[in-house]
């Protein structure tokens, strides 16, 4: 069984009217044919079915949805209504069919396994994007007896999850040097001592990204403001956007004089990638990337990547510090720029990370 979602448009207020998906077709055939005839025998109805269906939605919108030129060969195209119908249809698709297939692929594989025999076990983990976390799962997975589900998500959205008893685990990341007091009050109610385990799963390194050849003379955060300088952030809640705003706050930066400030990536490789395609002039983010996309780094603060686990979860706490105190996750680790895992399956305190040194 395999589960799937559309997405459905509804007119009106109070009593809504489903838009026919046939008019979008029909509109789209149109598009691509300019006849309507054609359009009609394209997506397999009349041309009176095609002729009524149009001017029952121009009723209903009060404006034409095509236009019918007149003179031999000219046919029929669309009009400013149906290029407007047709391409918002293509950027809801593009914004929203993503996480849609994940999540009809999520509740298939979770049916699946309501009638799989058996002793695997499925264990859902929320994590902010980082090559330690991934590589834990890769641990987890190795003995075949787990079925590790990672969703990239942010630090302060994963610890939600976890409290909401939607995921397993919570994979997150706090600075351990500077903006502790100023960022502690985002995560205290999500790690509080009586509810959660914490697992160190390595420190790493967070600061600026830049080109290789660093063109634009890139070397601060107030740099970031030249008007030359093209910027890419991270989502809000993402725990690297939390701290870059901590940063800007701290050294009186105002976000809004920053060029891209609102142009948002969801992973440290994302916005490696745009800066290395020259989308960007900037970003701030992990060594790891910076390094996998060979470009210049300008280290800032380190912090520590953590598990979060129910407190009542022993069995899956110690099966995951085991894992992170395993050859298989440390060894691969040292070769990652910017990450130490030597403590790695250490148990903190969560009230202890939160308070400054």
């Amino acid at each position: 069984m395999h589960i799937s979602f559309d997405v459905r448009w509804l007119a009106g207020r109070g009593s809504r009217e489903e838009i026919d998906p046939d008019l979008f077709r029909l509109l789209e055939a149109v598009r691509a044919d300019g006849s309507l005839v054609r359009a009609a025998e394209s997506v397999s109805v009349s041309y009176r079915h095609a002729w009524g269906l149009l001017r029952r939605w121009e009723n209903r919108f009060h404006l034409p949805l095509v236009e019918m030129r007149r003179g031999r060969g000219h046919g029929t195209r669309l009009s400013e209504l149906g290029d407007k119908l047709l391409l918002e249809r293509d950027k809801l698709h593009e914004r929203v069919h993503g996480e849609l297939q994940e999540i009809g692929e999520q509740i298939s594989r979770d049916i699946a396994g309501l009638g799989r025999a058996g002793t695997e076990r499925i264990i859902r983990v929320a994590a902010s994007h980082g090559m330690a976390i991934a590589q834990l799962a890769d641990v987890l997975r190795g003995g075949g007896e787990l079925k590790v589900q990672l969703q990239t998500r942010g630090s302060i959205e994963s610890l939600k999850l976890l409290a909401r008893s939607e995921c397993s685990m919570a994979g997150f990341h706090f600075p351990q040097e500077t903006l502790i007091r100023a960022l502690a009050p985002l995560y205290q109610p999500w790690l509080r001592q009586d509810r959660v385990t914490l697992l160190l799963v390595a420190t790493r390194a967070q600061g600026l990204m830049t080109r290789k050849d660093n063109p634009k003379g890139i070397g601060t955060l107030e740099d970031l403001t030249r008007p030359a300088v093209r910027f890419v952030n991270r989502q809000p809640e993402s725990g690297t956007r939390v701290i870059f705003d901590g940063l800007l706050h701290q050294h009186r930066i105002e976000a809004r004089r920053i060029i891209g400030y609102q142009k948002e990536e969801f992973t440290h490789l994302a916005v490696a990638a745009m800066i290395a395609s020259g989308a960007a002039d900037a970003g701030f983010g992990i060594e790891a990337a910076a390094a996998q996309f060979q470009l210049r780094f300008v280290p800032i603060l380190r912090e520590g990547y953590y598990i979060a686990l129910p407190r009542e979860s022993m069995e899956l706490k110690a099966m995951v510090q085991q894992a992170l105190q395993s050859p298989a996750f440390r060894e691969p680790m040292r070769a990652v720029a910017g990450y130490d895992a030597g403590g790695a399956g250490q148990e903190l305190d969560p009230a202890g990370i939160l308070r400054p040194r």
